[in-house]
């Protein structure tokens, strides 16, 4: 083999159940690479990662996969190696021509060599791609229990809703945005499948790319701590609530909204509690403000949702919120869709907040610039 295995020695040989066949072929590489295999109750995601000295022994590792795991995965909302992040995998030795079990080890995790698994942020090839070129038509958020995938309890629904609706609060909030509460259009069969009503589609996909980015640095403590340090403190705490919500209930959630897609499951819910720094640590993360005076032209404005601002002097875009003294005194022309721009060139300030590699930006002054060209130019 390639790999350093540590594999516990067996004093009988152990074969793979076979009821257990291969249902779907993910990806191929010189034949399977990545496959879906079934038995009469149990699905498992497989992968072939190592062979021996003379390529007539293929080793697998397989990991038990949810439904809805098993949809993350085609849809680039979670890395492939999450999927193997099990308690226990099992290992299993295939002849390369007949595909028959030679041998086959249950094993904790810790004792898979690193290298052999999915390189860390990898997704499924093709998957971002394919996500991109269906994207979703409304915000949906899939649910699914441990104990039964397709059914979902009130308690379960109650307690994980909730803190979902808290945590787009939380992230409204820090964006200086308001978000009218997330409403329930409909109910799909399968895993939980709710379809949700939100009266500002762009903020809600807003605030789900930034809890996409939460949700992907979650399984590792460092990258946690990089994401939530410069979050608002109201967002910190309900992501917190929300993870220790699907562990105690032990309820995975697929979000959907345009082109993204994000998955926790209870699995990775409890290693990001386990990973979660604590306050202190993300209190040493300074807040610096300022106000910049800049020059350039309005690419879209909303007086109750937002701006965007180029500044042509910097090259640089930004996208925030309005300040309410602002707000109450635009002229009805700039109430305009985001995206159609205005020709005037305009002198701006803006505030802009920083607490790590976070910006954020309200618009609290502006003045047609001087130098603005007429609508014949």
């Amino acid at each position: 083999m390639n790999h350093a295995w540590n594999l516990p020695d067996q004093t009988s040989m152990t074969f793979v159940d076979s009821m257990r066949r291969q249902k779907e072929v993910l990806l191929s590489y010189d034949g399977p690479a990545l496959v879906t295999l079934t038995d009469d109750s149990n699905q498992f995601l497989g992968m072939a990662v190592d062979e021996d000295d003379s390529g007539e022994i293929v080793r697998w590792i397989q990991a038990p996969i949810s439904d809805l795991e098993l949809d993350a995965i085609k849809l680039g909302a979670q890395p492939l190696r999450w999927a193997f992040r099990k308690e226990r995998v099992a290992v299993v030795d295939y002849t390369r021509r007949q595909r028959s079990p030679v041998q086959m080890w249950d094993i904790p995790l810790d004792l898979v060599p690193e290298d052999a698994l999915p390189e860390p942020g990898a997704f499924l090839p093709g998957s971002r791609k394919r996500r991109s070129q269906s994207p979703a038509e409304r915000p949906t958020f899939h649910l699914a229990g441990k104990t039964s995938p397709n059914r979902v309890t009130f308690g379960e629904l109650s307690a994980v809703a909730s803190t979902l609706q808290s945590l787009w609060g939380a992230f409204a909030q820090s964006l200086h945005a308001d978000l009218a509460p997330l409403a329930v259009t409909a109910f799909e069969r399968g895993s939980l499948k709710v379809m949700v009503h939100t009266d500002n589609p762009a903020l809600f996909s807003r605030i789900g790319d930034e809890y996409r980015k939460l949700v992907l640095a979650s399984d590792d403590r460092e990258k946690l701590e990089a994401a939530i340090a410069p979050l608002d403190p109201r967002v910190v705490s309900t992501y917190r609530d929300y993870l220790q919500t699907l562990r105690l209930h032990q309820v995975e959630v697929l979000a959907e909204w345009r082109e993204e897609a994000a998955f926790v499951s209870y699995a990775t819910a409890a290693r990001a509690r386990d990973n979660y720094p604590t306050i202190g640590v993300i209190a040493q993360i300074p807040v610096t403000r300022e106000v910049a005076h800049l020059r350039g032209i309005f690419q879209g404005f909303l007086r109750d949702k937002g701006f965007e601002f180029y500044d042509l002097d910097g090259n640089k875009w930004y996208v925030g919120t309005v300040a309410k003294a602002v707000r109450q005194s635009l002229p009805p022309e700039f109430d305009m869709t985001l995206g159609r721009g205005l020709p005037k060139r305009y002198i701006v300030d803006i505030a802009i907040r920083r607490r790590g590699e976070r910006e954020t930006y309200r618009l609290l002054n502006y003045q047609e610039a001087p130098d603005t060209p007429s609508a014949g130019r």
